[in-house]
């Protein structure tokens, strides 16, 4: 996650930044990264789209579950 937010959002164009709410430990997650990086790349581009005008960074939170994970992409638009 730290890699998409340095690669894609770290200084976007208005000053906003994407937020990252990560899990205090970290965990290997089994996923196809290239399918994975497309799939956040488009929902976080979106949040930062559809949220022009508004002061609020889009946020990114990843939650481990004992079989998998829960990404979600928070925007204010």
């Amino acid at each position: 996650m730290q890699k998409l937010s340095r690669e894609f959002y770290l200084n976007h164009r208005d000053k906003r930044k994407l937020i990252l709410i990560l899990p205090d430990e970290e965990k290997e997650i089994l996923s196809d990264e290239s399918l994975l990086l497309h799939i956040l790349n488009n929902l976080i581009s979106n949040a930062f789209k559809y949220s022009r005008g508004v002061e609020n960074s889009p946020e990114l939170k990843l939650e481990y579950l004992e079989k998998g994970f829960i990404i979600s992409v928070k925007d204010y638009g």
